[in-house]
């Protein structure tokens, strides 16, 4: 790649966490060690039903007033009201940015990507001048490809609570931490993790349909359930999904119109 990729991620929605115990609040409720970030350093982690099973995936972003959590838009609203319940005594303030922040794509001329978070409307206006400057603009549906291929989860209306932390695959990214203090769902996924193993998470796949709805369940050949969609995108030749699935030999899955979606080897 010889030019600069960029673009507002206009599906991306945000909570703005501020208040003098704000990474109290945070450490307590979300499974990552958020003490562990610095300022403008970023984790996907998972906030927890009482099962382990994930409520929200935020991308938390350290601020020098408090934190951002990126997320789909659409997760925005049942996240705050979720999160509200639990604030008690806590000195903190929980309000929707999604007016005042944004996130823009960015592939840099050597082909590195990355999300750049920051305060409307100067994001709009710098990213406006990158493409007025002719640099060509990366659609939130590559972006999301991309995410795929890097195996990034993400949870969204349809599979709210549906599956574990370790499904997710977010105790391979420094999404939950072992060694921090309590958060809902803590006992189940510490216990799962001291199993030593998951029989089902989240592995990589590909179709020659069109992207399936995240949540979608698919079955195995003998029609037995098999799998469910977290996440999917459109491709040249169809599309490509992060699917829950079995981790010994993955099998060929198939939706309800037997539409086959092929597991991924790397």
């Amino acid at each position: 790649m010889t030019q600069k990729s960029i673009a507002l991620l206009t599906d991306t929605g945000f909570i703005a966490v501020t208040g003098p115990e704000a990474g109290v609040f945070l450490q307590s409720q979300l499974s990552a060690d958020i003490d562990a970030l610095d300022v403008e350093t970023t984790v996907l982690t998972g906030w927890h039903d009482p099962r382990g099973r994930a409520l929200a995936c935020p991308r938390v972003i350290a601020r020098p007033n408090g934190y951002w959590l990126a997320l789909p838009r659409e997760m925005v609203e049942p996240t705050l009201t979720g999160l509200q319940r639990f604030v008690f005594r806590t000195r903190v303030q929980l309000e929707d940015a999604t007016s005042r922040v944004a996130a823009a794509a960015v592939i840099d001329k050597k082909g590195h990507r990355f999300a750049v978070y920051a305060l409307l409307p100067g994001l709009a206006e710098r990213v406006a001048a990158h493409q007025a400057a002719g640099d060509p603009v990366i659609t939130p549906d590559e972006w999301a490809l991309l995410d795929i291929r890097a195996g990034l989860p993400q949870v969204y209306t349809q599979t709210r609570g549906e599956f574990t932390g370790q499904m997710l695959n977010l105790d391979r990214t420094d999404g939950i931490s072992f060694s921090k203090g309590c958060y809902p769902g803590q006992e189940i996924i510490a216990r799962t993790h001291h199993r030593g193993r998951a029989k089902r998470r989240m592995q990589h796949y590909a179709s020659t349909a069109a992207p399936p709805e995240p949540g979608t369940a698919l079955t195995d050949r003998s029609g037995r359930a098999a799998g469910k969609v977290v996440r999917s995108a459109p491709t040249d030749n169809g599309s490509e999904s992060l699917i829950v699935a079995s981790v010994d030999n993955p099998p060929t899955l198939y939706d309800a119109d037997g539409t086959e979606y092929h597991p991924i080897t790397s």
